[in-house]
């Protein structure tokens, strides 16, 4: 993907939780964990927006019926291209796959979610 520079974040906010954090002149792919536990993968340049969106049913339909979601997982690129790439790799992956990857990032969760909820982020 050339020199793009990504930044690698597992999130475990919930739907009916707060604000989340938006991505700034970014692209963001994201991975959400639905209630039946299966996984939804998109991108947005909006995060906030586009969480808000599939929160109240004005997301992807296969998002629709599987309320609360979580977001576990993000990736930011600097390019819409850059993310559509990578969206596409991960949609590819099996399922486990996609898990070891969202776990992979969560030491960094917390020190972003404090920076985050202390406006910082």
């Amino acid at each position: 993907m050339g020199t793009n520079s990504k930044k690698t974040t597992a999130h475990t906010l919930e739907s009916h939780k707060g604000d989340i954090p938006s991505a700034q002149s970014s692209w963001t792919v994201y991975i959400l964990r639905c209630s039946d536990t299966t996984l939804y993968t998109g991108i947005t340049n909006n995060l906030a927006h586009r969480f808000q969106q599939h929160t109240l049913g004005k997301g992807a339909r296969y998002t629709r019926g599987r309320q609360p979601l979580s977001l576990v997982y993000t990736e930011e690129y600097e390019t819409k291209s850059e993310a559509l790439k990578r969206e596409y790799i991960i949609k590819q992956m099996p399922k486990e796959r996609k898990v070891s990857l969202i776990e992979s990032s969560i030491p960094k969760t917390h020190y972003l979610l404090n920076k985050a909820i202390q406006g910082d982020y």
